[in-house]
């Protein structure tokens, strides 16, 4: 698992996205990680996603968790990976 996209449910209950690389010692380095989040619907009814800073305050270029705090790790959909990609880079994808 080197740099790819991955969704994490964290045993805070947080669900984030993020690129991801597994170190040697075990933990895992976070490369601005995003909150997902669910935002209110819309006119017509439909619930939207949203990604958000993990931290207002805090620089989270890189940030270094145990995976003892990982409940889960997923491979993101196709489409929320072009998301989150395009949220950090500024990039349409």
């Amino acid at each position: 698992m080197n740099n790819e996209v991955k969704v994490l449910k964290l045993t805070t209950g947080e669900e984030i996205i993020t690129r991801m690389t597994e170190e040697d010692s075990g933990n895992l380095l976070l490369e601005k990680p995003m909150v997902i989040q669910q935002m209110a619907p819309d006119t017509t009814g439909r619930v939207g996603i949203g990604l958000v800073p993990w931290s207002f305050a805090g620089n989270t270029d890189s940030v270094t968790i145990e995976s003892k705090y990982v409940l889960v790790t997923l491979e993101s959909t196709s489409e929320m990976g072009k998301n989150y990609l395009s949220t950090i880079t500024g990039i349409s994808l």
